[in-house]
């Protein structure tokens, strides 16, 4: 990559700081990933975008720190609520390592945890019952969090707490097109 190249892929302006051009490099990936932490189709393309800024800043002389891996655990799934929670927990704890990010390949570690435990969460969800035509579900519709949990915890109140309980009955069609989304994701992503 040359000079030149670089001065693009950062929108450095000639009177502006490198320092500042990166800062608000890094700014805008982290804001990124929090508003898309979901979009794991799209993790790829930013991965290729956040990895040219990286190399951008080096060429122009610019010195990232290292950044420490992330480590990310197994769902626990002792009962469907405890694998929701087990899910959102590690999804916001990795996410708050973004505060301690300061190079794009360390975005790159965080957004890469979101995905392992993004395929946690689809493992756990591969065998459930549902028949959604494939061709209507649309992969960028994520089911709003509050609204996945309410069902689960309508579930338990019915005395129903692991998957293998799970009828196609019980599942209204929002979280039918979110379970049969999640089951695609998997198919796709392994």
């Amino acid at each position: 990559m040359t000079v030149e190249e670089a001065s693009i892929h950062l929108v450095l302006s000639n009177t502006e700081d490198l320092h500042d051009a990166i800062e608000s490099s890094l700014f805008q990936a982290k804001q990124e990933l929090i508003q898309k932490a979901d979009q794991v189709l799209l993790f790829v393309a930013k991965e290729k975008k956040w990895q040219l800024l990286q190399e951008a800043g080096r060429t122009l002389g610019f010195t990232f720190p290292s950044d420490s891996p992330i480590e990310v655990s197994t769902l626990s799934t002792h009962s469907l609520e405890d694998a929701f929670q087990s899910f959102h927990q590690q999804r916001a704890s990795i996410l708050s390592k973004l505060n301690q990010v300061n190079s794009f390949h360390g975005i790159i570690a965080v957004q890469q945890a979101l995905l392992v435990n993004y395929l946690h969460w689809l493992g756990f969800w591969k065998d459930a019952n549902t028949t959604m035509e494939p061709g209507a579900i649309k992969l960028s519709s994520v089911i709003d969090s509050m609204r996945f949990l309410q069902w689960l915890l309508s579930l338990k109140e019915q005395g129903v707490i692991h998957l293998h309980q799970l009828k196609e009955a019980l599942i209204p069609k929002d979280i039918q097109h979110e379970l049969s989304r999640l089951k695609i994701l998997h198919e796709r992503l392994n």
